[in-house]
């Protein structure tokens, strides 16, 4: 009959709704969709037919971040990534929030310390947890930079020592003289400075200097004396 139309009808709402007479889907679950057509003075009404519709749970991935503190330190605020989100849905939509734990504590010695994410739920997700990872570090010295050395021979302060570099494996230590041309770089610092250049000694002077500990803190400037 095709002056009367078709009608659907879904009898769970929360899994899915009957909008100009398309399904739109509302949430995981079941839900009964019935089509029917009601007759008129030419043709009996038809027989409704029902079909199930199963609307799946979207897969979610729910991983710790990883996070690095000194030893000592209060933690830091322990976060998750979400993958798997759909519809434009963000980690409110979620039933229960999930749970992100560690062990490490303030009193904690250096070391790696799992981040468990657990207890999330939602009906229209099926839940993957991945552990992340604390890493507590040891404080490192401050960097302390002496601004004068006298590289004379005489065995006394004849190269520029900075021993706190030797908790930096990565750094950058760069010297420039005041026409800024460098004179000297290292990367890493385990032989000090010797004021020389090409194998030759620099004169003496004020130079500059800028060492990047290259672990995430700031640059450090300054200038350094050399006496003969």
């Amino acid at each position: 009959n095709s002056t009367i139309p078709i009608t659907y009808t879904s009898d769970n709402i929360s899994v899915a709704t009957i909008v100009n007479g398309k399904i739109h889907i509302n949430g995981a679950g079941q839900t009964n969709i019935t089509a029917s057509q009601a007759g008129n003075n030419t043709y009996s009404e038809a027989t409704p037919v029902t079909q199930i519709l199963t609307v799946n749970p979207a897969p979610l991935t729910i991983t710790a971040d990883d996070k690095t503190k000194p030893v000592g330190s209060l933690n830091p605020p322990l976060t998750a990534t979400y993958s798997g989100l759909v519809y434009g849905e963000t980690p409110s939509y979620l039933v229960i929030a999930p749970i992100i734990t560690t062990s490490a504590t303030e009193s904690s010695p250096v070391g790696l310390y799992p981040i468990i994410v657990s207890g999330g739920s939602s009906p229209n997700y099926t839940i993957t947890y991945v552990p992340g990872n604390l890493t507590i570090t040891a404080v490192l010295p401050a960097i302390v930079v002496p601004n004068t050395f006298t590289p004379n021979g005489d065995g006394i302060n004849d190269v520029w020592n900075i021993n706190a570099l030797v908790a930096y494996p990565q750094c950058l230590v760069s010297v420039y003289n005041r026409y800024g041309s460098m004179v000297y770089q290292s990367k890493g610092y385990t032989k000090p400075w010797d004021g020389t250049y090409g194998g030759a000694q620099v004169p003496p002077g004020t130079y500059y200097y800028i060492i990047d500990p290259k672990n995430g803190t700031k640059q450090l400037s300054g200038y350094i004396l050399i006496l003969r």
